[in-house]
């Protein structure tokens, strides 16, 4: 994951913290983010910590989904465009194959002229 969300709702238990716990659990959420790891933290820092923990899960999990229906989408695009691929060569080759029918026949009729 590129990057996390975090939500507005959470302003008055950020204003509450002083700085130096606010930069630790803002330190802590891109370390999270990037290696899915936790660092050590102090007790009270490690549960304020939880709750951002809690929404970047979630992000995480509503991303893979997104992902997942966006692949499978492409892959269903994807199958439809080759078989629509097969259809017009099978149409062209059955096309060909009339064009020659009518060819020889013109050939044998009319002596090679296209009518």
């Amino acid at each position: 994951m590129k990057g996390f969300v975090l939500y507005i709702d959470k302003i008055e238990a950020v204003k509450k913290m002083d700085n130096e716990t606010a930069g630790k659990i803002f330190k802590a959420l891109f370390q999270y983010t990037q290696s899915n790891t936790v660092p050590e933290l102090d007790p009270l820092t490690a549960m304020l910590f939880e709750f951002f923990k809690s929404d970047i899960d979630k992000g995480k999990s509503r991303h893979a989904e997104i992902s997942k229906r966006r692949s499978e989408a492409g892959k269903k695009g994807y199958q439809a465009k080759l078989s629509k691929a097969k259809q017009m060569e099978a149409k062209q080759s059955t096309l060909s194959k009339k064009e020659k029918e009518k060819e020889k026949y013109n050939n044998k009729k009319f002596g090679g002229k296209n009518v």
